[in-house]
């Protein structure tokens, strides 16, 4: 049995506002972008930051905040100036957005806006607030065995001296006691609680796993004599109030709505995916005796996408305006979170069948939305702003990503930055092919050079059964001792094969499957693998890139510092992550996250300009 007083989430949706400033100062100016302290505040305050829990650092990071936001500004406009904006890329990303803040739109104007809260309903509210319950209570799964119980309480038995074990499906469980307080609970609980006077014992309440007897053993009252306490006391009673009012209202709203809507999944499919599900989860549970609670990750959908390839494009549900591709569905299914407690087949079958409805409720829901061309309104495009320019300088460092490469020497300077201990500092996973004739070694060279795969050449070519017995389980090791083996493995790049070397075995190829460096003049000893290598020295030289182009973009697009503004402008030390919860279900992130990006400021010419 569960406690029907334990406060949870709240079921309705609503979306997250920052609190913007009266005084919605500029800060600075660039180009044509300005930043204003709503942007600053709701960006710097909604997103995590590392150190702002030191007070000595708060200006800096305040300034570091500021030159990252231009930097966006920057490469924001200079995309936008170039086209990219046409992207298709682009444009399906940034429409991924806009989805979600569309139906965020619909919800607030066609529930939040008309909720209307009167007077008395918040006295009365704030008035039960103030109140704590003690109560007792019997659960029972059957009416039939509530309305028995209560006979028995009516005849005289106190609700409190009964003694139940909860077996079988008709039988009572409890007495159990909780303390109830008015806001936190199922509604239809507090109705019934909150009617009682102490020592009563109300019917029977069904609630969504069965029915309870409540009765009322005792209450307390809590007087709140002081202004900002009173203040307090009726925004959560306010809260409390519009949240029930918008939960019914949505329901509502989505019945009439949704009424003639329809969309028609593949059931074929949807039975497929709900087994691979739970084969997954099955394989993956570490005890057969306990069954955690199965959370559908982006590793479960994977598996499913390995089983079924064929399927990921293949279209799964069909709109009168559009269809889906498995893929697509499972995409919004990893994002949506589903968690199916102790699953069966059935159950999560069940719960997956629901979770899909949700989704393709929010489809047509959002498809309502554009109807109505909420995409246009005003809160929707300031919205929209800032993950445009997130967007379109994230879009644009992609575009500059895609032109800069790392050579070997860069990688050679690179890892001998790192300190390896020569080439013992080196481990490989290697493949190795070994034959006795050179004929036959260059046969092998002509086949592997027309696309041949290596492996298939070791099954039909070696002399080295150890080696082909190892396919599949290799493991680092040292590099080769034989100067010319190692040597050639040192300048193979990742998946490459080495011509055929003379060794004492006869004729050897190398498959470089992969080789990491131990760097040992780092803070911590870590090995680093090629790839991660490659890409150290590809970001190194990308910020260099980026760092110039914004020198540059700050000439080309004039920039302004408002320094009073900036510096009467407060921030907080607590760095956080916050979600805007969605009308309808859902979430994203309440704000775009910035990249840090300001040693740009180096190459700009504003000897002129006063900086933070």
């Amino acid at each position: 049995m569960k406690s029907v007083f334990l406060a949870g989430a709240l079921l309705f949706s609503t979306a997250l506002l920052f609190a913007q400033s009266a005084d919605d100062a500029p800060l600075a100016k660039v180009g044509k972008d300005v930043i204003r302290r709503s942007e600053f505040l709701s960006r710097y305050e909604l997103t995590p930051g590392l150190g702002r829990q030191s007070e000595a650092r708060t200006e800096k990071d305040k300034a570091e905040f500021l030159f990252s936001l231009m930097a966006e500004k920057l490469l924001a406009q200079e995309a936008s100036e170039m086209g990219l904006e046409r992207d298709s890329s682009y444009q399906e990303s940034i429409r991924g957005i806009e989805r979600l803040l569309v139906r965020d739109e619909l919800y607030r104007k066609e529930i939040r806006r008309k909720i209307v809260l009167k007077e008395d309903e918040i006295l009365d509210a704030m008035n039960k607030m103030r109140s704590e319950l003690k109560i007792y209570f019997l659960f029972a799964p059957e009416k039939h065995s509530a309305d028995s119980a209560l006979a028995v309480i009516r005849s005289g038995k106190p609700l409190e001296s009964f003694i139940c074990f909860g077996r079988g499906p008709a039988a009572l469980e409890g007495p159990d006691s909780a303390m109830a307080h008015w806001g936190s609970g199922d509604e239809r609980m507090e109705d019934a609680v909150f009617a009682l006077r102490p020592g009563e014992t109300s019917d029977p309440v069904h609630l969504d796993d069965g029915y309870y007897l409540f009765k009322l053993m005792g209450k307390s009252v809590t007087y709140y004599d002081g202004e900002s306490d009173q203040k307090a006391l009726r925004e959560r009673a306010e809260g409390a109030l519009r949240n029930r009012r918008e939960q019914s209202a949505m329901f509502g709203y989505m019945a009439k709505a949704l009424k003639d809507k329809k969309a028609s999944a593949n059931a074929k499919i949807f039975r497929s995916v709900a087994a691979s599900l739970f084969d997954f989860y099955r394989k993956n549970i570490r005890s057969k005796d306990s069954l955690p609670p199965f959370i559908v990750s982006g590793e479960a959908v994977e598996a499913v996408r390995e089983k079924f390839p064929s399927l990921w494009d293949t279209v799964f549900v069909v709109f009168p305006h559009t269809t889906w591709t498995l893929g697509h569905m499972m995409d919004r299914l990893v994002i949506s979170r589903l968690m199916i407690e102790k699953p069966t087949p059935v159950t999560l079958r069940a719960a997956l069948d629901q979770r899909f409805r949700d989704i393709i409720d929010q489809e047509h829901l959002t498809h309502i939305g554009y109807e109505q061309h909420l995409q246009s309104s005003g809160s929707v495009v300031a919205d929209m702003r800032p993950w445009r320019d997130s967007f379109l300088s994230a879009f644009l460092k992609n575009k500059m990503r895609d032109t800069v490469d790392a050579t070997p020497v860069e990688q050679e300077s690179y890892v001998n930055f790192l300190g390896t201990a020569g080439r013992s500092g080196v481990l490989v996973k290697l493949r190795k092919l070994v034959v006795d004739s050179l004929a036959v070694a260059r046969e092998i060279q002509g086949l592997l050079r027309d696309g041949a795969s290596f492996t298939d050449m070791m099954y039909r070519y070696s002399t080295d059964d150890e080696a082909v017995r190892s396919i599949g389980k290799e493991e680092f090791e040292l590099l080769p001792d034989s100067t010319q083996v190692g040597e050639a493995v040192l300048r193979l790049k990742m998946g490459g094969i080495t011509p055929p070397l003379r060794t004492p075995m006869g004729y050897s190829f190398i498959h470089l499957l992969d080789r990491k460096y131990f760097a040992v003049s780092l803070r911590d000893s870590a090995m680093r693998s090629d790839s991660d290598v490659h890409r150290a020295v590809v970001e190194s030289k990308l910020r260099e890139s980026l760092n110039k182009r914004l020198g540059s973009l700050a000439s080309k697009y004039p920039i302004s510092v408002y320094m009073k503004n900036f510096e009467e402008t407060e921030v907080t030390r607590a760095p956080s992550l916050v979600y805007r919860m969605l009308g309808f279900g859902g979430r994203m992130f309440a704000v775009p996250f910035v990249d840090p990006q300001v040693r740009w400021i180096q190459y700009w010419d504003s000897k002129n300009l006063q900086l933070p």
